[in-house]
């Protein structure tokens, strides 16, 4: 279906195409204002397919990339071309033949490497791809797709764009209505991705939750990072401060104190330096000096492209430290610094180029072991690698190379395949050993050669061994036992202590004996640091319940080797309060007591409100059920000694229970 969506779009794409340039004027990063004039054509006519099957991820720009998405007329300088050109494919957006003779013919007289070079045909409008570009995801049965989406301006061609290169890359195409624009959207390649409160601005008709389960099922994205934008003007791109530079490291721009948006940059900061990265570990924040005083400092605006890094230089004194912070944050990465009199501090090189994933990527699916963790003998290493070229992978070619403490070299392991994609090894240590350095790699007859992480050796994974330590829970009882009326709250506590010397992780879940839903836990969850406690809240709510003792189990889960459980027996009596409440209601009069026959419920309401009567047997059973809203004033109920069906009760005991929005009083009634 999406195939059929794909190629209807493309010709009535190209069938517009004459409209659509007719209607170009100089535009620039900003909507002008006939574009202002013209909002609501955003998304008109959109059409959303399904999403895709399966298990989705987002593609991140640092995975392999097979070419780079450019625009003619450029926004970008030669020598950037020429430089892409040597490693990779650069891919021309013109309109037609003859503007491609027009490129080639500079690209040849700019040292250009036109082997490298190939062209699409499209009537763009800009040459800001990096916003109107495809988005990449790995779906199905490890399958590349591309994700469209409503630009977020009134640009037709632009908008359009997306139809016309995933039928040149001949990858399925999938409509997501979600207004969106490339330059606000960073991805993890796991399931991780980021952007600015733009995307909620944006799309007034959709709600937080909406946005993130439509990032959800078309991109794989579980977690969706919405930051507050701390440039506080512009276009609220996040490229314009950050950027991941790997799934745990993320950079983010540094202002002096002296800016006024220094406190809106730092919350951004320490955001991040408590969130936890796809691989399930803090993430590292680098930070990149970028002032953005003339001349101007986009530093963040950074293309990645396989082994290199290409940053936006502008003559400012500060050029050289930022290519500093890159070599360091990205050893073994190619750092080129690009020098262009059209950079802007918010609108540079990412903004105007755009990667397009390797279709035949060998890729490595690997969770690191990370940081710090406890000391044994042997570590193992797995990881799925996935050939999307179709050609063999060679089996001696799957390895870990590792290194332990100071040393230079690494040894490597062959990975043994234990099922499907999957491969194995385990790494081997000494009590000698403290620090362990490793990457993956493997190769297949496409030609292709990857590491995991990207880079390799340069900057490998590495874990840190610590003497075995454990945490020790011990809670301050194992019997609760409360009592309260019929739709009433009751509160009890305990404490949870950690005596061991690791952080304590604990959870709860509750196992009903009888009934169910009248107990709740604060928290449910959480960390207790050694020789800390946490004070938990049982709350119980009797409202609904009939009059009786209920029992339950309340289930505590941590991270105690040697007491991964403990229980706690819940007891839960529900009653009624026979008592003559008198002063709950005004001149409250329940007659006659004993009755036969009939019995009058007289009281009086101050403001208008809601009673609710309810009968119950000398079991605690509900029996009868009358609900009136009820103006102020006197009032009488009566009632027949039926049941809620009609039926006569049996002679006996019986307790009257009337409760208002404040009040709430039970009397015991005799039927003769």
């Amino acid at each position: 279906m999406q195939k059929f969506l794909q190629r209807l779009f493309l010709g009535l794409f190209l069938l517009s195409s004459v409209a659509v340039m007719a209607q170009k004027s100089e535009l620039t990063h900003n909507m002008s204002e006939d574009e202002r004039g013209r909002i609501d054509e955003i998304g008109r006519n959109f059409v959303e397919t399904d999403p895709p099957t399966g298990e989705v991820r987002p593609v991140a720009e640092f995975e392999p990339m097979e070419a780079v998405l450019v625009r003619y007329p450029f926004g970008i300088p030669m020598t950037l071309i020429a430089s892409l050109s040597e490693e990779i494919t650069v891919t021309t957006i013109v309109t037609g033949q003859s503007q491609e003779n027009t490129v080639l013919s500079q690209y040849e007289s700019n040292g250009v490497n036109t082997d490298n070079c190939n062209f699409v045909y499209a009537p763009t409008d800009t040459y800001w791809t990096r916003d109107y570009g495809p988005w990449f995801i790995e779906y199905g049965d490890n399958q590349f797709g591309i994700v469209d989406f409503p630009y977020n301006r009134p640009r037709p061609g632009d908008d359009d764009f997306p139809i016309v290169i995933a039928d040149s890359l001949n990858l399925e195409l999938f409509g997501m209505d979600l207004i969106q624009t490339g330059g606000n959207y960073m991805a993890d390649g796991i399931s991780m991705a980021a952007s600015t409160e733009l995307v909620i601005e944006e799309n007034p008709t959709q709600t937080e939750e909406e946005i993130k389960q439509k990032m959800a099922d078309y991109m794989g994205v579980s977690t969706y990072h919405i930051n507050d934008d701390p440039l506080g003007d512009y276009i609220k791109h996040i490229d314009c401060w950050g950027k991941f530079l790997d799934v745990d490291k993320v950079l983010i721009a540094e202002v002096p104190e002296s800016d006024p948006r220094y406190d809106d940059y730092e919350a951004v900061v320490e955001y991040y330096e408590n969130a936890t990265c796809g691989w399930g570990t803090p993430y590292n924040v680098i930070r990149v000096y970028a002032p953005g005083d003339y001349p101007y400092t986009p530093y963040s605006n950074t293309l990645i492209v396989n082994n290199r890094v290409f940053i936006p230089l502008t003559g400012s004194e500060w050029d050289d430290e930022a290519i500093a912070t890159y070599e360091e944050a990205m050893p073994g990465y190619e750092i080129i610094g690009i020098n262009y009199d059209g950079w802007m501090n918010t609108d540079a090189l990412h903004c105007r180029t755009h990667e397009i994933v390797d279709r035949g990527m060998l890729r490595i699916k690997h969770t690191p072991t990370l940081g710090d963790v406890d000391q044994q003998n042997d570590y193992i290493i797995t990881a799925d690698i996935i050939p999307h070229s179709g050609e063999t992978v060679y089996a001696d070619s799957i390895r870990v190379y590792y290194k332990f403490n100071t040393d230079e070299q690494y040894t490597s392991i062959i990975m043994d395949n234990v099922s499907g994609d999957t491969y194995q090894a385990t790494i081997s240590v000494t009590d000698e050993v403290s620090d362990v350095y490793y990457y993956i790699h493997a190769a297949d007859e496409s030609g292709r050669s990857e590491n995991h992480p990207y880079i390799g050796a340069p900057d490998p994974h590495d874990f840190h061994l610590e003497a075995s330590v454990s945490a020790n829970i011990s809670i301050s009882t194992n019997n609760i036992s409360t009592t309260c009326q019929v739709d009433e709250t009751a509160e009890e506590s305990f404490v949870i202590s950690n005596t061991g010397e690791a952080n304590l992780n604990y959870n709860t879940e509750i196992n009903y004996i009888d009934g169910s839903d009248w107990m709740t836990i604060d928290p449910v969850s959480g960390i207790i640091a050694p020789a800390s406690q946490n004070d938990i809240s049982a709350n119980f709510d009797a409202t609904g319940l009939a009059i009786g003792t209920y029992t339950a189990e309340l289930l505590i889960n941590s991270n105690d080797p040697n007491n991964a459980q403990e229980v706690i027996n819940v007891t839960f009596d529900v009653s009624v309060n026979t008592s003559d409440m008198l002063t709950a209601f005004d001149n409250l009069k329940i007659s006659p007591n004993p009755f036969k026959g009939a019995v009058a419920i007289e009281f009086v309401l101050q403001t208008n409100q809601t009673v609710n009567i309810r009968v119950f047997d000398i079991n605690g059973k509900l029996v009868k059920q009358i609900n009136n809203s009820m103006i102020s004033g006197k009032h009488t109920i009566h009632w027949d000694g039926t049941n809620n069906s009609g039926n006569e009760l049996e002679n006996g005991i019986y307790f009257i229970n009337l409760k208002t929005d404040n009040k709430n009083v039970t009397k015991r009634i005799i039927k003769l």
